[in-house]
């Protein structure tokens, strides 16, 4: 037995250097190849897919894995696809763009930012065309900036408008024994997230925000297909509703299309385009290619060496105490960066992009109070992204200003706490009972085994009712409007930034880009570069990382034998029981 376990150890410890051995020379080939310069050629088009998931600021690391699959992670940023779009506009080796596009991963606010981008590049005078076999709603809103726009004979547009489908979950925590105890500001009728856990459909609240931001956010999309396609609101609303982009023949008689072709046919009208003999001449280049390419009219500001910064952080994700990770915003690395940034005199303006649904109210008062140090000493901007609501929004603000899309996704003024009562759970059917014994009145509140008792009830009533308090006035503050307006449209009710503007909680729409701007013209700067916040890992040091934290879920798997329901029913306990708070 001892030699059988010499020999596996052995040999694991050989599979670990080996494995180790591969990922250093991964290393130093990634290194090698993103500081390689790409050449791009006369006539070259910029072939553009999206066909990775856009995100707002992408690790662009080769060693970036899913551990589970064993699959590469990839992904675009939003930065870098704004910023190539910016180069490509002044680069006079790029004769225009050619959007290859099916179905593009993204969120509303993000396609927006990326089509007005493409509307900023038309505008320089060149060209884009659009081809696919089958248009996603998504690409197709892409492709509508095109000035020519074709479609596979048998193909198809997604484009039928929006819905928002909600799983209720009542009957099957009922089933196994769970009410999920709500406890929420008697006026937040709006705050639906606990819907699912305490009703079987939409209450009237929750349907008709629901409808207002789809109708809002549609009418800003039909506002921008209509005038890129050149036909009126009601053409393009009957073409929706009749289904008109089912084939090429009805789309282009809708004129939502200029026409169909083959991709070989495509291919040759893009070699007439740039004058050249046949498709091996032509010269495609894609986004990571160019990402390498260098312009001499072109200043990237995150290469220039300048005295002055602006600092951009980036908050994506949940926002929770501690630590940040892919998932999550932690409220001690995020509050720890922003002091950073404030006390660092070379940085002269803050950017905070946004993405981020909310999530512990007490976290987000922690990043609250450093964006309001900072605002102290300098500009402070915020720029939402997909969405930026509840917490997403306590941490904005108190921004000098606030830039959104029309189709961002922002608001939910509101609290709530939400505590599980697994009683039935644990003694009918897992067969578990508890007792006990406590020192004081509230020693045991945060029991989840049984319901709560009266005082304890209005104990958590009083909470939420004052953290409600507490996020109206720093609105109020903030916004400089009263606490009763912001009473008025808050009630945890989720807006467009379209709606947004109007009701002033956002200052004006624009994205990134606009937002980096107005930081710009507040320092009063010149001669300045910007950093990304927050830095990026070393490759191998990131990948480490997502092993170890991948490590924790595979024991779990093991833990729980061949049998994956059997881990599936232990997580799902974990993430009940992990309910309580106040979000």
């Amino acid at each position: 037995m001892k030699s059988f376990f010499k020999v596996f150890f052995g040999a694991l410890l050989a599979l670990f250097a080996f494995f180790f051995l591969i990922v250093i020379v991964l290393v130093g080939i990634s290194s090698m190849s993103s500081d390689d310069e790409f050449a791009v050629e006369d006539s070259s088009v910029l072939h553009l897919t999206f066909d990775r998931p856009i995100v707002d600021r992408a690790n662009e690391s080769p060693l970036n894995f899913d551990f589970n699959t064993l699959q590469p992670i990839h992904q675009d940023g939003l930065n870098n696809i704004l910023k190539q779009l910016d180069k490509a506009k002044v680069d006079e080796r790029i004769e225009g763009i050619f959007l290859d596009l099916g179905s593009v991963s993204a969120g509303m606010a993000t396609l927006q930012e990326v089509r007005d981008a493409l509307v900023d590049f038309k505008e320089s005078g060149k060209w884009i065309h659009a081809y696919s076999e089958m248009y996603s709603q998504g690409a197709y809103y892409l492709a509508s900036t095109a000035d020519e726009i074709y479609l596979q004979p048998e193909g198809m547009i997604d484009l039928r408008g929006l819905s928002a489908d909600i799983m209720f979950m009542k009957g099957l925590l009922d089933k196994v024994g769970v009410e999920v105890q709500v406890i929420r500001p008697t006026n937040n009728r709006f705050k639906s997230a606990v819907e699912p856990f305490i009703l079987d459909s939409m209450s009237e609240a929750n349907e008709e925000q629901l409808s207002r931001i789809l109708e809002s956010i549609w009418s800003h999309i039909a506002v921008d297909i209509s005038t890129s396609r050149g036909i009126s609101l009601e053409q393009l609303n009957d073409a929706v509703n009749n289904l008109d982009s089912r084939n090429a023949e009805r789309a282009i008689a809708t004129q939502l299309i200029t026409g169909e072709r083959y991709r070989d046919e495509m291919m040759d009208s893009l070699e007439e385009l740039t004058e050249v003999e046949d498709e091996e001449d032509l010269e495609m280049v894609s986004l990571s290619q160019y990402s390498r390419a260098k312009v001499s009219d072109y200043t990237d500001l995150e290469k220039k060496r300048a005295d002055e910064t602006v600092a951009v952080i980036y908050a994506a994700g949940g926002i929770n105490s501690g630590s940040s990770d892919e998932e999550f915003i932690g409220s001690d690395d995020l509050s720890a960066l922003i002091a950073d940034a404030r006390k660092d005199s070379s940085i002269k303006a803050v950017v905070l992009r946004v993405n981020s649904p909310g999530g512990s109210a007490l976290a987000s008062d922690v990043i609250w109070r450093e964006m309001t140090l900072t605002k102290e000493v300098k500009p402070v901007v915020v720029s939402m992204g997909d969405v930026a609501a509840s917490g997403g929004y306590y941490i904005s603000c108190n921004a000098d200003r606030i830039f959104a899309s029309e189709t961002t996704i922002t608001g939910s003024i509101g609290v709530f706490g939400m505590i599980p009562n697994t009683e039935e759970l644990n003694e009918e059917i897992l067969g578990l009972n508890h007792d006990g014994v406590k020192t004081h009145a509230f020693s045991d509140i945060m029991d989840i085994n049984r319901p709560l008792r009266s005082n304890e009830q209005a104990f958590w009533q009083e909470a939420v009712d004052n953290i409600y308090d507490d996020f109206t006035g720093k609105v109020a503050s903030g916004r400089n409007v009263e606490q009763e307006y912001v009473n008025s449209i808050g009630q945890g009710r989720v807006w467009s930034g379209l709606d947004a503007k109007d009701n002033q909680l956002v200052d004006a729409h624009g994205g990134l880009e606009e937002a980096i701007a107005y930081a710009v013209e507040s320092a009063e700067l010149e001669d300045y570069r910007i950093i990304n916040y927050p830095e990026k890992k070393d490759p191998l040091e990131q990948l480490i990382s997502d092993m170890t934290g991948q490590t924790r879920i595979d024991v779990l798997k093991e833990l729980s034998g061949s049998d994956m329901a059997l881990y599936r029913k232990v997580k799902a306990y974990q993430d009940i029981t992990s309910w309580s708070g106040i979000q």
